[in-house]
């Protein structure tokens, strides 16, 4: 028995719980520019990263729907929010710095992993600015060192389905549970066609918590869903037509 074990132990021997066992506190955002909080044209929120139990800041609360649907996402593997800015030559030949909202490293059962710098501007704000060229121009000059794709993504990529479908995600991986992840498994490896997901989750007899465990199985690609729909109890799921490769 360690010195440790033996200080969460009392007078009848039993081990009590400390505040470490009930809860780790996050760690602080790894951003490299915290966004200023004085802002009327915009929101500002501080995310839990589960994956790797840290803060994430975004600058509005369309960075926020971004963050959620990055987090939700099974191959993404790594979220770093406000990354090192990088240096460019604008069209004007003018110098100029500019700092990405996320940069994200991915990976598929079977490629090498894929970093992604993500910017992420209003619509209206991307096409007045041209800031779709600006990001190609900024990946032509940086190159790999920084990234191996650089993307620009407005509200009309980020759809209220598929931030529904993250948040609905992520809360059901904070009440994960194989054995209902495996009855649900067991039911799905049997179909041919499509069912919705009512008729499934009441197969498997798991009532409320069949939801939750589908949403897990959406999410590592065990069950599929047609892109962009939400899921929900009408959603029609089918098995993945071929096995992964490990």
């Amino acid at each position: 028995m360690t010195d440790s074990t033996k200080d969460n132990l009392d007078q009848s021997g039993l081990r009590f719980l400390t505040n470490t066992d009930l809860w780790t506190p996050p760690a602080p955002s790894i951003a490299t520019r915290i966004p200023s909080l004085k802002s009327r044209g915009s929101g500002r929120a501080l995310l839990h990263y589960p994956q790797h139990n840290r803060q994430i800041v975004c600058e509005s609360v369309l960075e926020m729907k971004v963050a959620l649907v990055l987090m939700a996402r099974d191959d993404v593997k790594l979220i770093e929010d406000q990354p090192a800015a990088v240096t460019y030559v604008d069209a004007n030949g003018k110098k100029k710095r500019h700092t990405f909202d996320f940069r994200v490293t991915s990976q598929t059962y079977s490629a090498a992993r894929v970093r992604t710098a993500i910017a992420v501007k209003p619509a209206v704000k991307a096409e007045k600015y041209g800031w779709a060229e600006i990001i190609k121009d900024i990946g032509r000059q940086t190159g790999p060192s920084f990234a191996d794709r650089y993307v620009l993504l407005t509200e009309k990529n980020v759809l209220p389905d598929t931030v529904y479908n993250a948040q609905l995600i992520l809360a059901a991986r904070r009440v994960a549970n194989d054995d209902h992840d495996q009855s649900l498994r067991d039911i799905a490896v049997g179909l041919h066609g499509a069912v919705t997901l009512a008729d499934l989750i009441a197969a498997s007899g798991l009532e409320a918590d069949g939801m939750f465990a589908a949403a897990r199985l959406i999410a590592r690609g065990e069950l599929i869903i047609k892109p962009r729909e939400r899921i929900c109890q009408t959603t029609l799921v089918r098995a993945p037509s071929t096995k992964k490769v490990a």
